[in-house]
Protein backbone atom coordinates (compact mmCIF):
# COMPACT_ATOMS: atom_id res chain seq x y z
CA UNK A 1 0.00 0.00 0.00
CA UNK A 2 1.38 3.40 -0.98
CA UNK A 3 0.89 6.18 1.56
CA UNK A 4 1.07 9.90 0.90
CA UNK A 5 1.43 12.37 3.74
CA UNK A 6 0.00 15.76 4.61
CA UNK A 7 2.06 17.80 7.08
CA UNK A 8 0.11 20.09 9.37
CA UNK A 9 -0.21 21.70 12.81
CA UNK A 10 -2.18 20.25 15.72
CA UNK A 11 -5.04 22.61 14.78
CA UNK A 12 -4.86 21.31 11.21
CA UNK A 13 -4.87 17.71 12.43
CA UNK A 14 -7.99 18.32 14.50
CA UNK A 15 -9.64 20.30 11.70
CA UNK A 16 -9.05 17.52 9.15
CA UNK A 17 -9.77 14.46 11.30
CA UNK A 18 -12.08 15.81 14.02
CA UNK A 19 -15.25 15.76 11.89
CA UNK A 20 -17.86 13.09 11.20
CA UNK A 21 -16.54 13.11 7.63
CA UNK A 22 -12.81 13.94 7.65
CA UNK A 23 -12.11 16.77 5.23
CA UNK A 24 -9.12 18.50 3.65
CA UNK A 25 -9.25 22.09 2.43
CA UNK A 26 -8.36 22.26 -1.28
CA UNK A 27 -7.39 25.90 -1.56
CA UNK A 28 -7.65 28.39 -4.42
CA UNK A 29 -4.06 28.50 -5.69
CA UNK A 30 -4.10 32.31 -5.92
CA UNK A 31 -4.11 32.43 -2.10
CA UNK A 32 -1.23 30.01 -1.51
CA UNK A 33 2.36 30.99 -0.70
CA UNK A 34 3.41 30.70 -4.36
CA UNK A 35 0.42 32.49 -5.85
CA UNK A 36 2.01 32.83 -9.31
CA UNK A 37 2.76 29.16 -9.94
CA UNK A 38 -0.11 28.70 -12.41
CA UNK A 39 0.68 32.03 -14.09
CA UNK A 40 4.28 30.96 -14.67
CA UNK A 41 3.04 27.70 -16.16
CA UNK A 42 0.76 29.60 -18.54
CA UNK A 43 3.58 31.96 -19.57
CA UNK A 44 5.90 29.01 -20.16
CA UNK A 45 3.25 27.28 -22.29
CA UNK A 46 2.76 30.42 -24.39
CA UNK A 47 6.49 30.66 -25.00
CA UNK A 48 6.80 27.00 -26.00
CA UNK A 49 3.76 27.27 -28.31
CA UNK A 50 5.30 30.18 -30.22
CA UNK A 51 8.57 28.27 -30.60
CA UNK A 52 7.19 24.83 -31.50
CA UNK A 53 4.03 25.26 -33.57
CA UNK A 54 3.30 26.65 -37.02
CA UNK A 55 2.32 30.27 -37.59
CA UNK A 56 1.05 29.49 -41.07
CA UNK A 57 -1.89 31.74 -41.93
CA UNK A 58 -5.21 30.46 -43.23
CA UNK A 59 -8.19 32.31 -44.63
CA UNK A 60 -10.61 33.64 -42.04
CA UNK A 61 -12.12 32.29 -39.87
CA UNK A 62 -9.67 29.38 -39.60
CA UNK A 63 -7.07 29.97 -36.84
CA UNK A 64 -3.63 28.49 -37.20
CA UNK A 65 -2.31 26.10 -34.57
CA UNK A 66 -0.54 28.80 -32.57
CA UNK A 67 -3.66 30.97 -32.42
CA UNK A 68 -5.83 28.00 -31.50
CA UNK A 69 -3.52 26.78 -28.73
CA UNK A 70 -2.99 30.29 -27.37
CA UNK A 71 -6.77 30.57 -27.04
CA UNK A 72 -6.84 27.28 -25.13
CA UNK A 73 -4.02 28.34 -22.79
CA UNK A 74 -5.66 31.72 -22.14
CA UNK A 75 -8.82 29.88 -21.17
CA UNK A 76 -6.86 27.65 -18.79
CA UNK A 77 -5.17 30.72 -17.32
CA UNK A 78 -8.57 32.22 -16.48
CA UNK A 79 -9.68 29.06 -14.68
CA UNK A 80 -9.62 28.56 -10.93
CA UNK A 81 -7.19 25.93 -9.63
CA UNK A 82 -7.79 24.47 -6.18
CA UNK A 83 -4.93 22.46 -4.70
CA UNK A 84 -3.77 20.55 -1.62
CA UNK A 85 -0.28 19.15 -1.20
CA UNK A 86 1.03 15.80 0.02
CA UNK A 87 4.47 14.26 0.21
CA UNK A 88 5.63 10.73 -0.59
CA UNK A 89 7.70 10.72 2.61
CA UNK A 90 6.10 10.93 6.03
CA UNK A 91 9.09 11.87 8.16
CA UNK A 92 11.13 14.39 6.22
CA UNK A 93 13.13 17.14 7.90
CA UNK A 94 12.46 19.78 5.25
CA UNK A 95 8.70 19.19 5.46
CA UNK A 96 8.62 19.47 9.26
CA UNK A 97 10.51 22.74 9.05
CA UNK A 98 8.56 24.21 6.12
CA UNK A 99 4.98 23.14 6.80
CA UNK A 100 4.66 22.75 10.57
CA UNK A 101 4.89 25.28 13.42
CA UNK A 102 8.16 25.61 15.32
CA UNK A 103 6.59 23.95 18.38
CA UNK A 104 5.74 20.79 16.43
CA UNK A 105 3.37 19.22 13.96
CA UNK A 106 1.90 16.02 12.56
CA UNK A 107 2.14 14.04 9.34
CA UNK A 108 -1.10 12.31 8.28
CA UNK A 109 -0.61 9.26 6.07
CA UNK A 110 -3.34 8.42 3.54
CA UNK A 111 -3.90 5.33 1.43
CA UNK A 112 -3.19 6.86 -1.98
CA UNK A 113 -5.33 4.46 -3.99
CA UNK A 114 -8.33 4.94 -1.69
CA UNK A 115 -7.89 8.72 -1.76
CA UNK A 116 -7.70 8.61 -5.56
CA UNK A 117 -11.00 6.70 -5.71
CA UNK A 118 -12.62 9.46 -3.63
CA UNK A 119 -11.12 12.11 -5.91
CA UNK A 120 -12.41 10.51 -9.07
CA UNK A 121 -15.93 10.48 -7.64
CA UNK A 122 -15.88 14.23 -6.94
CA UNK A 123 -14.14 16.05 -9.84
CA UNK A 124 -10.68 16.06 -8.26
CA UNK A 125 -7.43 14.55 -9.49
CA UNK A 126 -4.33 13.25 -7.69
CA UNK A 127 -0.97 13.15 -9.47
CA UNK A 128 2.76 13.37 -8.79
CA UNK A 129 4.21 16.82 -9.33
CA UNK A 130 6.68 16.94 -12.22
CA UNK A 131 10.04 18.66 -11.81
CA UNK A 132 10.99 17.94 -15.41
CA UNK A 133 12.15 21.01 -17.34
CA UNK A 134 11.57 19.42 -20.74
CA UNK A 135 8.91 21.03 -22.99
CA UNK A 136 5.28 20.35 -22.17
CA UNK A 137 4.10 17.09 -23.74
CA UNK A 138 0.74 18.54 -24.82
CA UNK A 139 2.56 20.88 -27.21
CA UNK A 140 4.20 17.93 -28.94
CA UNK A 141 0.72 16.40 -29.22
CA UNK A 142 -0.56 19.64 -30.78
CA UNK A 143 2.29 19.50 -33.29
CA UNK A 144 1.29 15.94 -34.17
CA UNK A 145 -2.29 17.09 -34.79
CA UNK A 146 -0.98 19.96 -36.89
CA UNK A 147 0.95 17.59 -39.14
CA UNK A 148 -1.68 14.84 -39.29
CA UNK A 149 -4.88 16.82 -39.99
CA UNK A 150 -5.33 19.45 -42.68
CA UNK A 151 -6.84 22.54 -41.05
CA UNK A 152 -8.61 23.65 -44.23
CA UNK A 153 -10.06 20.37 -45.47
CA UNK A 154 -10.80 18.94 -42.01
CA UNK A 155 -11.16 21.95 -39.71
CA UNK A 156 -13.75 20.37 -37.41
CA UNK A 157 -11.63 17.25 -36.92
CA UNK A 158 -8.51 19.40 -36.32
CA UNK A 159 -10.33 21.63 -33.83
CA UNK A 160 -11.77 18.71 -31.88
CA UNK A 161 -8.36 17.04 -31.70
CA UNK A 162 -6.83 20.21 -30.27
CA UNK A 163 -9.72 20.75 -27.84
CA UNK A 164 -9.12 17.24 -26.52
CA UNK A 165 -5.74 18.49 -25.30
CA UNK A 166 -7.34 20.94 -22.83
CA UNK A 167 -7.43 18.58 -19.79
CA UNK A 168 -3.91 17.35 -20.59
CA UNK A 169 -2.59 20.91 -20.87
CA UNK A 170 -4.34 21.99 -17.65
CA UNK A 171 -2.91 18.99 -15.82
CA UNK A 172 0.65 19.65 -16.98
CA UNK A 173 0.43 23.33 -16.06
CA UNK A 174 -1.02 22.50 -12.63
CA UNK A 175 1.55 19.81 -11.86
CA UNK A 176 4.86 21.21 -13.13
CA UNK A 177 7.20 22.81 -10.60
CA UNK A 178 10.71 24.22 -10.71
CA UNK A 179 13.41 21.55 -10.46
CA UNK A 180 14.83 23.28 -7.35
CA UNK A 181 11.85 21.86 -5.40
CA UNK A 182 12.36 18.25 -6.49
CA UNK A 183 13.34 17.08 -3.00
CA UNK A 184 9.78 17.86 -1.81
CA UNK A 185 8.50 14.72 -3.60
CA UNK A 186 5.10 16.40 -3.84
CA UNK A 187 1.84 14.71 -4.76
CA UNK A 188 -0.95 17.15 -5.56
CA UNK A 189 -4.71 16.94 -5.16
CA UNK A 190 -6.30 19.49 -7.45
CA UNK A 191 -9.39 20.55 -9.35
CA UNK A 192 -9.75 23.04 -12.22
CA UNK A 193 -13.03 24.95 -12.30
CA UNK A 194 -14.36 27.73 -14.58
CA UNK A 195 -13.52 31.21 -13.30
CA UNK A 196 -17.15 32.32 -13.66
CA UNK A 197 -18.54 29.43 -11.61
CA UNK A 198 -18.90 31.19 -8.28
CA UNK A 199 -21.73 28.84 -7.34
CA UNK A 200 -19.21 26.00 -7.03
CA UNK A 201 -20.73 23.15 -5.12
CA UNK A 202 -19.43 23.26 -1.57
CA UNK A 203 -17.31 26.40 -2.02
CA UNK A 204 -16.32 27.66 1.41
CA UNK A 205 -13.94 30.17 2.98
CA UNK A 206 -11.51 30.28 5.87
CA UNK A 207 -9.95 33.32 7.48
CA UNK A 208 -6.29 34.14 6.96
CA UNK A 209 -5.17 37.42 8.47
CA UNK A 210 -7.70 39.91 7.04
CA UNK A 211 -8.69 37.81 4.00
CA UNK A 212 -11.38 35.23 3.27
CA UNK A 213 -9.59 32.40 1.44
CA UNK A 214 -11.74 30.28 -0.93
CA UNK A 215 -11.46 26.50 -0.76
CA UNK A 216 -13.31 23.37 -1.79
CA UNK A 217 -13.83 20.78 0.97
CA UNK A 218 -12.63 17.31 0.02
CA UNK A 219 -14.19 14.64 2.22
CA UNK A 220 -13.13 11.01 2.52
CA UNK A 221 -13.90 7.94 4.68
CA UNK A 222 -12.04 7.52 7.95
CA UNK A 223 -10.46 4.26 6.84
CA UNK A 224 -8.42 6.17 4.21
CA UNK A 225 -6.21 7.44 7.07
CA UNK A 226 -3.62 4.76 7.83
CA UNK A 227 -0.92 6.46 9.89
CA UNK A 228 -0.18 9.64 11.85
CA UNK A 229 3.40 10.58 12.71
CA UNK A 230 4.04 12.85 15.69
CA UNK A 231 6.65 15.32 14.56
CA UNK A 232 9.66 16.62 16.48
CA UNK A 233 8.37 18.44 19.57
CA UNK A 234 9.13 18.90 23.25
CA UNK A 235 6.31 16.82 24.79
CA UNK A 236 5.99 14.05 22.22
CA UNK A 237 4.94 11.37 24.76
CA UNK A 238 1.98 13.50 25.83
CA UNK A 239 1.20 14.24 22.19
CA UNK A 240 1.15 10.50 21.39
CA UNK A 241 -1.01 9.74 24.42
CA UNK A 242 -3.63 12.33 23.52
CA UNK A 243 -3.53 11.34 19.85
CA UNK A 244 -4.32 7.73 20.78
CA UNK A 245 -7.30 9.01 22.80
CA UNK A 246 -8.39 11.22 19.88
CA UNK A 247 -8.13 8.24 17.50
CA UNK A 248 -10.38 6.06 19.66
CA UNK A 249 -12.90 8.82 20.42
CA UNK A 250 -13.33 9.59 16.71
CA UNK A 251 -13.49 6.02 15.41
CA UNK A 252 -10.14 5.76 13.57
CA UNK A 253 -7.85 2.75 13.24
CA UNK A 254 -4.58 4.35 12.09
CA UNK A 255 -1.17 3.60 13.57
CA UNK A 256 0.70 6.28 15.52
CA UNK A 257 4.47 6.73 15.35
CA UNK A 258 7.12 9.16 16.55
CA UNK A 259 9.27 11.03 14.06
CA UNK A 260 12.81 9.71 13.84
CA UNK A 261 14.18 13.09 12.73
CA UNK A 262 16.70 14.42 15.30
CA UNK A 263 15.30 17.94 15.34
CA UNK A 264 14.92 19.66 18.71
CA UNK A 265 11.79 21.81 18.93
CA UNK A 266 10.78 24.06 21.85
Amino acid sequence: MELIYHYTSVAGLKGILGQDTPTIRVTDSRYLNDSNEILRGVERAMSEISQSLSAKKYEEPIPNTIEFMESIINSIGRSLFFTASFCKEGDKLAQWVSYCPVNGGYSIGFDRAALLACAEDSRFEIHDVSYNEEPYKFIASAANVEHAIDAVENQVERDLALYNLVPIAAREIALTKDAKFETENEVRLFSKRPSTDFSLTGLDFFEKNSILVPFLPFGFPKNVVKKVIVGPMQHKELALQSLEMFKTANGYDFTVEFSQVPLRQF
